[in-house]
């Protein structure tokens, strides 16, 4: 008979484009790049980090946007083995920072 290991918490840093539709109707994607999107250019893509959290006996997806400069911050916690509360503590600090 196999034991099962209880869910392990993790956390995905992730990017993407933010768009939004302007007064005039058109359509604008942030951040703002000139010609191609480089996939491998942190600043041409806005951040999050998304994790599961169990609420009332549900696993439920949560979200945070992260700022840039978090980001080496944030790959090199995951590498470290940090705890996901402790990732999403670190996000939540830097956030208030302004």
């Amino acid at each position: 008979m196999r034991k099962f290991k209880p869910r392990q918490r993790k956390g995905c840093l992730y990017r993407y484009i933010e768009n939004k539709k302007l007064k005039d109707g058109s359509v604008a994607s942030y951040p703002r790049v000139i010609g191609h999107r480089d996939p491998s250019n942190p600043k041409h893509w806005r951040w999050g980090f998304n994790w599961e959290e169990k609420v009332g006996g549900e696993w439920k997806n949560r979200s945070l946007s992260v700022k840039l400069g978090a980001i080496p911050l944030i790959q090199s916690m995951q590498k470290e083995g940090v705890k996901l509360e402790e990732i999403i503590g670190f996000i939540r600090r830097s956030k208030s920072k302004g």
